[in-house]
């Protein structure tokens, strides 16, 4: 399998997806450095079950009510609130809270489908009340899992014009806008949030903001403030903050310190899948391929996103072809994690797919990344604009490709991987000194931060200290 230099995004701040949890309203102001000011605007439609997108195609109820497979404490709550389901006659409220119960199930298999079943219980809770707002705001958060963004941002505006402190909805009005390129108006959702009600999602996503500003001690320091609000009986949102946490070590090459921090979210939720994922990068920047391999062979038994299952066949790769004794020839491990991980981009991450495809087909990446940038308003967030230069790039349009990279740095984002792709691009344009600057920022800022990656940019850096190197 040929090296991949495109490297997908590490996953962004998304919507907890959990109740609001209860947090002290003493603890230390956290500012995003804007203006607290909601980004909501007046509805433009009535707002009700109608123009909150229709309810999926299957019959609600059986949607709703379907029985969910595993074991974990979760899917038991879940099992349970789908059984008293049967027996009795929900009101709205039941129904918001048996929805809530799918999209934690949802985000912990990391399966598109069982929000079909979450939008089921939204759907019966509109049935017998259109404007029920928390039923509403479930949808909407909905809409944005299923990165419907410009119809999660449009039903979430309406909840604000009419609330401006519902707090579900500026969760997931800040998320949207992330995902849709507004920064400043996605910070601005944030701190209302956070101000509003200072709560482990609301300090997460400001910390996940201070990171993307370039803070990684401000980050730091408010991640701390969320692991201290977290509530015990909700240990998969503690988890999931302890690894935002740790990848801040990642990024800065702390390979101890990221493993430890994965550790700890993994004593809080066994077998959690980003931990798993995490601990799977520490030991592949380690050089332990076969550890890193048994990592992800158990994360994605969990939870098969593109980004594990593209790991894995670099893993794979890495320790070189399986082959077992006396077996006939089959495709080997790294292709078959390759082949699922195209399958599951193909259906979940189109950004993921249109990276992989950039050196093996410039034309259809290129227009996989033109139609997510237009389906995220025409640009999107960083990780789209550092994709859309990369495949650029690849497809020799040198000029757009450094515009686009440009943009994808604009905020400082300490990430080595959007360095090392600026620094390939002024490369190519035989732009020698600034693509040095930047691989050399990129290998300092974290040597670890891919395999293959950061090998091609140490021989690109040769390259470009050279001077009679050729751009490649």
């Amino acid at each position: 399998m040929a090296a991949r230099r495109a490297l997908p995004p590490f996953p962004l701040v998304v919507a907890l997806a959990v109740a609001p949890l209860a947090c002290d309203r003493d603890r230390p102001a956290v500012s995003s450095n804007l203006p607290t000011s909601s980004a909501s605007v007046p509805p433009s439609t009535p707002l009700t079950a109608a123009s909150a997108t229709a309810p999926p195609a299957l019959e609600p109820r059986r949607l709703a009510l379907q029985d969910p497979a595993g074991a974990t404490p979760a899917d038991r709550d879940l099992r349970a609130l789908v059984q008293r389901a049967t027996r009795t006659d929900f009101d709205p409220d039941a129904w918001v809270l048996l929805g809530h119960a799918w999209v934690r199930k949802a985000r912990r298999a990391s399966d598109l489908r069982l929000y079909r079943n979450a939008d089921a219980a939204a759907a019966l809770a509109l049935e017998r009340d259109p404007r029920h707002r928390p039923a509403l705001g479930l949808r909407a958060l909905i809409l944005l899992q299923q990165r419907r963004f410009t119809d999660a941002r449009d039903l979430a505006e309406q909840l604000l014009a009419t609330d401006p402190d519902d707090a579900l909805a500026l969760d997931t009005l800040s998320d949207t806008l992330l995902e849709l390129g507004r920064f400043d108006d996605a910070v601005r959702a944030a701190q209302r949030r956070v101000d509003l009600k200072p709560d482990l999602g609301a300090y997460a996503r400001v910390a996940h903001l201070r990171w993307l500003r370039g803070d990684i001690v401000g980050a730091k320091q408010i991640f701390r403030l969320a692991m201290n609000a977290y509530d015990p009986a909700e240990p998969e949102p503690y988890a999931w903050v302890l690894v935002q946490a740790a990848m801040l070590f990642w990024h800065e090459g702390d390979l101890e310190g990221a493993d430890r921090g994965f550790d700890r979210a993994l004593d809080a939720s066994s077998d959690y899948p980003p931990a798993l994922l995490g601990k799977a990068r520490v030991a592949l920047a380690q050089r332990d391929t076969s550890r890193a391999i048994s990592l992800l062979d158990r994360a994605v038994a969990r939870s098969a996103t593109p980004e594990a299952l593209f790991l894995l066949a670099d893993a794979h790769h890495l320790a070189g072809p399986f082959k077992a004794p006396s077996a006939p020839a089959t495709p080997d491990a790294a292709a078959r994690a390759q082949t699922a991980a195209i399958d599951a981009a193909r259906q979940s991450d189109p950004r993921a797919l249109a990276l992989f495809l950039a050196d093996r087909d410039p034309a259809e990446a290129l227009h996989l990344i033109e139609a997510e940038r237009a389906h995220r308003g025409g640009s999107g967030d960083l990780y789209t604009e550092d994709a859309y230069a990369w495949i650029l790039h690849r497809a020799g349009r040198l000029p757009e490709a450094r515009a686009a990279s440009d943009r994808a740095r604009t905020l400082g984002t300490r990430d080595a991987r959007l360095l090392y792709h600026a620094g390939a691009i002024h490369l190519a344009a035989g732009e020698h000194a600034d693509a040095s600057r930047l691989l050399q920022a990129a290998l300092r800022q974290n040597p670890h931060f891919d395999p293959a990656g950061a090998a091609d940019a140490a021989r690109l850096l040769a390259q470009a200290r050279s001077p009679d190197a050729s751009a490649p």
